[in-house]
């Protein structure tokens, strides 16, 4: 007996003219989740992030995130990367790494590796 080409899932996709994956749509973070050192976390609701904004500094990077109640300040390297995540979609974690484990020149993507966070004045 025959097998019918048309269950084939491929074949059928060939037929619509479309062999690609089915995009998959990432859904956007609502919260930040920051991972600090010796196992402390926090997390910030985007609906509270006023304003983004990096700094270009030798030797290291600054992101700093205005937050309705705190000011978040990240410096690492390679922090333009994670700036341009939050324009483009919002990043759902961030994880301070620590300084000795993170060589300058060897830093494949955005690393931070200090984290401040200061309550702002009301």
């Amino acid at each position: 007996m025959p097998r019918n080409l048309y269950s084939n899932k491929t074949f059928q996709q060939l037929i619509e003219n479309d062999p690609t994956r089915p995009l998959v749509e990432r859904q956007l973070a609502h919260c930040l989740t920051l991972f600090l050192h010796e196992g402390r976390q926090m997390i910030f609701y985007y609906l509270y992030l006023v304003k983004v904004e990096f700094l270009l500094q030798d030797p290291l990077n600054a992101l700093i995130l205005r937050f309705t109640s705190d000011k978040v300040t990240l410096e690492g390297y390679r922090l333009h990367g994670l700036f341009l995540e939050f324009a483009q979609g919002k990043p759902d974690s961030i994880v301070v790494q620590e300084e000795r484990y993170v060589t300058a020149g060897v830093v494949g993507g955005p690393a931070v590796i200090n984290a401040t966070v200061e309550p702002t004045d009301r």
